[in-house]
């Protein structure tokens, strides 16, 4: 019997792939609203909003009026059902998602809030400050300029619940200073939804939306690849496909079903993401995770595949990839300290070292918790010195934690530059006169670019790329600006920390979609990204 009111969604993830036809589904895990009525797309495990109110009618045709661009009411039960139903997929495997965002939020599960259709740009993305999904529309709708919505598309919007899920296990792999967690994160996010649909390639709906043609084994990316390190360049997304294409090999390797093999490549992409032993990991870390939780899976009896087995698919799929070398030198290993004050003894004996528990989670029976490392100023107190911290795992056959300092810094007396030279109003302006410029010089890439592509010149997947770069590079000023006016006005702390690269204390500021460090001797701008974009 159903147990929710019956939606239409595609057929498959997106249209391409289910050639444009559709079904009717349960939609599950509404909860009410106070006149006892399943109204809008507002549940459990999700939440969606978009420029339509549903009125309870989940049943929407796909496509607008004489159009084959998809309708907003269809795009909101699409990007709703997309995410309820991997969630509950996951629960079958034993891996829980509300659990695991729910670990920046006082261990409260919360549902995932995501917004359809909310900007014009050809892009979707993730916000940590706002813990919440975007999805574009490609164009603009009032217009009737739109081409695609991106939130029609389970392989984008999952992508994008896949970020959001991994940045919650763990928070610091945005940074530019944590390694390759960027990359990372991308091969998370790309493989969550192909293990989900096993299906290899990521998007087949971007081609036809973007003038070029259609085909359902030519999307965004595909992760059914043999791409190295050594083939692909320093972007995210594109050194991504190395680590989502190591977990497809794996599952290629298997000797299990199609669907059976996915499903352990769906328990070992899980369980490695909470036994990394560094928040600023090399791909030899990223090996050892994996194989870390194929460990984790066999000792609590979920492991579908020999041991010995897997671990030397792993090791052999790692070689191939350069993850690591024939003879790679072996992860530095946890070490077993009576509490996390004997770590703070040894990296500051003087007192002036402590780490802050910052988050903690549980799975496979394993806990694991991120502290953050923090310096006692002689003028300022404890402040955070950025990018480092200590990792602990409590393992149920241990009896004392098994704590990682290879995020540790050793901090001398005197090492820090105390002085400030810039009071806060300063710092703010000086980040506002960086924003407005950038923005100012991204506003004229962006109008450039969409006039191509208007045009019909963009059409290779490189300047397509571009235009979402540009794209998303002008919105997160348009934020900075937005945010940094508020802060103008308003009396906001700021915070002070110490930076990885840098003696000189820096301000902090939140920007919305990045951070703005401001060098509180020298006044020097530096801007970080913080969102997870496609």
């Amino acid at each position: 019997m159903p147990v929710g009111p019956i939606g239409r969604v595609w057929r498959n993830e997106n249209r391409i792939s289910s050639d444009g036809q559709t079904i009717e589904v349960p939609i599950t895990n509404l909860i009410a609203d106070a006149a006892g009525r399943l109204s809008e797309l507002i549940g459990k495990l999700v939440k969606v909003n978009g420029a339509a109110k549903l009125n309870g009618i989940f049943t929407c045709g796909p496509f607008q009026k004489g159009r084959e661009v998809t309708a907003d009411c269809f795009d909101q039960v699409q990007l709703y059902h997309s995410l309820n139903s991997v969630q509950e997929y996951l629960s079958v495997l034993e891996i829980d998602v509300p659990q695991a965002i729910a670990s920046q939020h006082n261990g409260k599960p919360h549902p995932i809030v995501a917004h359809a259709n909310a900007t014009d740009d050809l892009n979707a993305w993730y916000s940590p400050q706002g813990d919440d999904l975007t999805f574009g529309t490609n164009g603009t709708m009032s217009k009737g300029e739109d081409k695609w919505h991106l939130a029609s598309c389970g392989d984008v919007t999952i992508h994008e619940g896949g970020h959001m899920t991994l940045d919650h296990i763990n928070p610091k792999f945005a940074r530019s200073w944590a390694g390759e967690g960027r990359a990372v994160h991308e091969g998370f996010s790309d493989v969550l939804p192909a293990l989900y649909y096993d299906d290899p390639e990521v998007s087949e709906d971007f081609n036809p939306n973007v003038g070029r043609p259609a085909g359902k084994t030519d999307g965004l990316r595909n992760v059914d690849n043999t791409l190295t390190l050594s083939e692909v360049g320093s972007e995210e997304h594109s050194r991504g496909q190395v680590y989502s294409g190591f977990f497809w090999a794996l599952k290629k390797r298997l000797p299990l079903t199609s669907r059976q093999a996915a499903d352990t490549n769906l328990r070992l992409l899980f369980a490695h993401a909470f036994l990394y032993k560094t928040q600023r990991p090399k791909p030899a870390d990223f090996v050892a995770a994996v194989v870390a939780g194929a460990e984790a899976l066999a000792a609590a009896g979920k492991l579908a595949v020999d041991l010995n087995t897997l671990k030397t698919i792993i090791n052999e799929e790692a070689k191939k990839r350069g993850l690591i070398e024939a003879a790679a030198k072996p992860v530095a290993a946890q070490e077993v300290f009576a509490s996390v004050k004997e770590v703070e003894r040894r990296f500051g004996p003087d007192g002036r070292i402590r780490f802050v528990l910052e988050q903690k989670n549980r799975h496979l029976g394993i806990e694991r918790r991120l502290y953050q490392q923090q310096y006692k100023t002689d003028r300022f107190g404890y402040v955070n010195v950025t990018g480092h911290g200590i990792v602990e795992h409590r393992f149920p056959a241990k009896k004392a934690p098994l704590i990682s300092t290879i995020d540790a810094k050793q901090i001398h007396p005197g090492k820090v530059d105390e002085t400030l030279r810039i009071d806060v109003a300063t710092a703010l302006r000086l980040a506002m006169a960086d924003a407005q410029s950038t923005l100012t010089g991204s506003r004229e890439q962006k109008v450039k670019l969409e006039a191509s592509l208007k045009a019909g010149v963009l059409k290779t997947k490189a300047d397509l790329e571009k235009l979402s770069d540009v794209q998303m590079g002008h919105k997160m000023m348009q934020t900075a600006v937005a945010v940094l006016g508020f802060m103008g006005s308003h009396t906001i702390p700021p915070e002070l920390v110490i930076m990885p690269d840098s003696d000189a204390l820096h301000y902090k500021f939140k920007v919305g979609l990045g951070i703005y460090y401001i060098n509180a001797k020298t006044g020097k701008a530096r801007f970080e990204r913080d969102v997870f974009v496609n």
